[in-house]
């Protein structure tokens, strides 16, 4: 057994047992088996010996795993800023009132505390009041 050389664990094996993971966490009887294959699919691609199988297994994952990233990301970009900008609403909900304008619907902040305000829309000059 000294010398040989294996595969070892690759982005593939690890994605398998991410998965094989996620399967446990569910815990229902139909998803142990998966689990239990999964595991046992990535520990023989370990110790295999055969290195230029498994290398190119590995590129083939990598490159289906990176197209499908990219094709995500601008998804994942959009999903990130909304959950940003409601983050920073519901924040700024405790300092300020907003008002919607009755003429062009425009949101517009005017801070707590300030009693009953008369506020001039800045895109149609609609003025309206409200408390604030």
């Amino acid at each position: 057994m000294a010398g040989r050389i294996r595969a070892g664990f690759d982005m593939l094996g690890l994605a398998m047992c991410g998965a094989a993971a996620v399967l446990f966490f569910i815990r229902s009887p139909w998803t142990t088996l998966p689990a239990v294959v999964l595991i046992g699919l990535a520990l023989v691609r370990a110790l295999s010996t055969r290195v230029e199988a498994r290398r190119e297994e590995d590129r083939a994952f990598t490159q289906a795993f990176g197209r499908m990233v990219g094709a995500l990301r601008p998804w994942a970009w959009r999903f990130t800023n909304w959950v940003r900008n409601r983050m920073t609403w519901v924040r700024e909900r405790r300092r300020y009132k907003v008002f919607v304008c009755p003429g062009c619907h425009l949101h517009q902040r005017v801070p707590r505390g300030q009693g009953r305000v008369r506020i001039r829309c800045r895109n149609c000059g609609t003025s309206f009041e409200g408390k604030a």
